[in-house]
């Protein structure tokens, strides 16, 4: 349970960076294009 436990909250973390990174880089390219 413990391991089931880390490891969820681990993919959750993982999930929160990879979203706010694909903002930052959408972002970015907006700049770019325009």
């Amino acid at each position: 349970m413990r391991c089931k436990g880390t490891n969820w909250s681990f993919l959750l973390l993982i999930v929160l960076l990879l979203r706010s990174f694909g903002t930052r880089l959408s972002v970015l390219f907006d700049v770019q294009v325009s």
